[in-house]
């Protein structure tokens, strides 16, 4: 499986090496390095406690290099004041074709499967939410990652949370950009921007608030960006050609060893050996009534065809070369 090979190799080499932030001062003062350090100390933090140097941080690897790209959803807890990761598969991160196209879209939709009594309980205080999400249908049946319906093991709803960056400058130190009035969150509020997200369930809108940033909340690994599209280039989709070509090697080797790679021992019928002798006994005494040399052959099998193992060898090697690897590098073998 050089897929699997090439991935798992390339993600090694990728999470061997610790992503950083670092703020940087121009000709800052001491005391201005000094919060740089510590605004640098406490965005590592935020990664330790939420993954990205553990599980989360291979995940987004492994997606990325697998899939169209590896996704994680920056997520605010005001009540906590904390900031949350959530990890998003491809398929759940909907982007506009027109403004995907570009590579840096307006707009994001986070389609995702969320157990209905979770959000019954974070909108319990309103009974038109409530109504909404009782009334919601299961989680349709691509979502489950299996053939059961969503209600089946767990009672899981279809959630789309909506994202538009704001298109104009924004002073996020205003409360007024957040929709905070005197401290608390106020929908009257006008934010001075075209920024907005929204939580919806089928048609019913639970949750509608400004977003003054002028990033969408997914951060994005694409290791092998398509000049063309918002996406990445995954390594089955680059290396599709080889594998199959292997696949069809490999079948084919198979066949030739299944039909020719089988001892066959020829006996001559005037020589009257009994096939019951010949056995795996460590010793044994066989009568024949020609010449030893006459009595038995044995039918050399037709190896593989080594033109044949050269072209298996030769595609593995270019497979490898896609991605700058080496049978070294691989495996991990010194010279």
């Amino acid at each position: 499986n050089i897929v699997q090979m090439v991935t798992d190799t390339i993600v090694g080499h990728t999470i061997r090496n610790r992503v950083r932030p670092f703020f940087l001062t121009e000709a800052g003062k001491l005391e201005e390095r000094e919060q740089a350090k510590g605004m640098m100390k406490a965005v590592e933090g935020i990664f330790h406690e939420n993954g990205i140097y553990g599980d989360l941080g291979l995940w987004v690897a492994q997606a990325g290099y697998l899939w169209d790209g590896g996704l994680v959803k920056v997520v605010p807890d005001y009540e906590r004041n904390w900031v949350q990761f959530q990890r998003v598969y491809p398929w759940e991160w909907l982007i506009p074709e027109r403004e995907g196209a570009h590579g840096e879209p307006w707009q994001g939709f986070h389609v995702y499967p969320m157990d209905r009594h979770e959000l019954l309980s974070a909108y319990a205080d309103d009974p038109a939410h409530v109504k909404a999400i009782e009334d919601a249908d299961a989680v349709p049946r691509e979502f489950t990652g299996g053939d059961e319906q969503g209600g089946t093991v767990s009672d899981m709803v279809l959630v789309v949370e909506g994202y538009h960056r704001a298109t104009t400058f924004v002073d996020i130190d205003d409360p007024k950009c957040w929709g905070i009035d005197g401290g608390a969150f106020d929908p009257k509020v006008d934010p001075g921007h075209d920024g907005k997200r929204v939580v919806m369930i089928r048609d019913h809108v639970l949750a509608e608030e400004p977003w003054p940033l002028d990033d969408l909340p997914v951060a994005e690994f694409f290791p092998a960006r398509d000049p063309s599209d918002y996406w990445s280039r995954g390594v089955a989709e680059t290396l599709a050609g080889a594998q199959m070509r292997i696949d069809e090697y490999q079948t084919r080797i198979a066949e030739i060893l299944h039909r020719h790679a089988v001892p066959r021992l020829i006996l001559w019928k005037a020589a009257k050996l009994k096939k019951a002798a010949v056995n795996n006994d460590l010793a044994s005494y066989l009568e024949s009534a020609v010449p030893p040399g006459q009595a038995a052959m044995y039918l050399q099998p037709n190896a593989v065809p080594s033109e044949l193992l050269n072209e298996l060898q030769k595609t593995v090697e270019w497979a490898f070369a896609q991605y700058g690897l080496n049978a070294m590098s691989l495996y991990g073998e010194k010279p």
